[in-house]
């Protein structure tokens, strides 16, 4: 993992934000690898986004708590976040059960991505298309 190239973060720095933030005790018992295997994946998650404005050189502490909180999502959801992508790339619009049921419409990022985002002054909008060039 290499910030700049493929994080915005270090593993040093993901350390320090997951000790202090609640309910992230899961990642004190991560290995190195799957530490960065996560964030690297957050990044990922995020750099091919249209409806963000990044580059792999972002230099902002609010896109590396966006990864990192996505990071955190990805950990947390990330199954039932594909498995619901899934459904809606299938056609499903809801699923009902007894007394519960569930509408899907587009699938965002997780709120405090968004806001993350919003501050570093990188957020263009749900389903922004943009043309990118180096």
């Amino acid at each position: 993992m290499t910030v700049g190239i493929n994080s915005w973060v270090t593993l040093s720095q993901a350390d320090s934000y997951f000790s202090t933030r609640l309910g992230a005790s899961f990642w004190s018992q991560l290995t190195d690898p799957e530490k960065e295997t996560l964030l690297v994946t957050a990044f990922n998650w995020l750099l091919f986004d249209a409806s963000f404005s990044l580059s792999p050189s972002t230099d902002n502490e609010n896109v590396r708590v966006a990864q990192m909180e996505a990071a955190y999502f990805l950990n947390t959801y990330y199954l039932e976040y594909e498995q619901r992508a899934a459904n809606i790339a299938g056609g499903v619009t809801s699923v009902s059960a007894s007394k519960w049921s569930e509408s899907y419409g587009t699938l965002q990022k997780p709120e405090m991505v968004i806001c993350a985002l919003q501050k570093a002054g990188a957020y263009l909008g749900a389903g922004t298309l943009i043309s990118l060039e180096d």
